[in-house]
């Protein structure tokens, strides 16, 4: 339960949605537009201030805006507080990733390596072929011949600790950018939908925020039309664990980790994965939304009263 919806969510305030809509991408956008014109190349140094400071910002700064200043109203009706909080579901958080990163890299082996599936690629945990990657994802602006790494097995299980312990923490302001606007405004007052409809609908806008990062070569490098596409797929896969998250443990700070720690430990598929088509045998592609359509059913058929729910959670 949100701490304001004791006797259930009011209706949605389009006028309040519209308005941080327009101020989220017009900030975001203009962003995109300045690195465009600027002759800022993705993947610098440069792009990436730009992304994480300006672009990524833009949900909270309009949440903000629109909340504090427009509306007079708090930001902890959208979970910006620990007030509330129930600590011992942010296990739920953790298990989402863990699974989310797994079952992704199960499909892979199962469809890619088993059956063939074409551009699913194959997991190797071969000390080779993740060196290829590295060196791949460097394009040749470093020498790794000499570069010693520890095993494979230790490598991914590493990277999988590493992602919880970035997301709750090195990442968790970047990822609030984004959560306070999406998980939060856009959540609560989408709330009166229902979870199925109102998470379509972020996830929907969510992956059509990201176009010009995506154009850039964001996720998706030379596949912008087809990126752009999978980036709503993908986006709405992550809108359902991401809204689940947020109301079980009753503040956006979780839902934020949980982003954060997508990031961190997501690119683990870079390494761990070959011969794939990024749009899908990777954690952004076709792998990565199944997985995710995959848990959310495992845990509403868990926790069987969640959706009939939502709307007065």
């Amino acid at each position: 339960m949100y701490a304001a919806d004791a006797v259930g969510v009011p209706p949605m305030n389009t006028k309040k949605i519209q308005l941080f809509l327009s101020l989220t991408f017009g900030i975001s956008w203009t962003v995109g537009l300045i690195m465009y014109l600027s002759g800022v190349e993705y993947g610098t140094m440069q792009s990436t201030v730009f992304i994480a400071l300006f672009y990524m910002t833009a949900p909270a700064l309009a949440t903000v805006i629109t909340q504090k200043f427009i509306y007079k109203q708090r930001l902890k009706e959208y979970g910006l507080t620990l007030k509330n909080t129930v600590p011992k579901n942010l296990l739920i958080a953790i298990v989402f990733y863990l699974a989310y990163v797994l079952l992704t890299i199960g499909i892979i082996l199962l469809l890619g390596n088993l059956l063939g599936v074409e551009g699913m690629g194959q997991v190797s945990f071969s000390q080779d072929d993740i060196l290829g990657k590295i060196a791949e994802s460097m394009k040749g602006s470093g020498d790794i011949s000499e570069v010693k790494l520890p095993p494979p097995a230790v490598l991914f299980v590493a990277g999988l600790l590493g992602g919880i312990v970035a997301g709750f923490t090195f990442n968790l302001p970047f990822t609030l950018g984004e959560e306070l606007g999406w998980r939060g405004l856009f959540l609560k007052e989408t709330q009166s939908m229902g979870f199925w409809k109102s998470n379509l609908l972020i996830g929907t806008v969510w992956g059509i925020w990201h176009l010009p990062i995506i154009l850039m070569g964001h996720n998706y490098p030379g596949q912008p039309v087809a990126g752009s596409l999978m980036m709503i797929l993908f986006c709405i896969g992550l809108s359902l664990l991401h809204a689940i998250v947020r109301v079980k443990v009753r503040t956006i700070y979780a839902p934020a980790a949980l982003h954060g720690m997508i990031n961190a430990g997501g690119p683990l598929t870079l390494l761990f994965v070959i011969n794939n088509n990024v749009l899908i045998g990777s954690i952004v592609g076709v792998a990565g939304v199944v997985a995710a359509l995959i848990i959310t059913l495992i845990y509403l058929g868990i926790d069987r009263q969640f959706v009939a729910g939502y709307k007065s959670l």
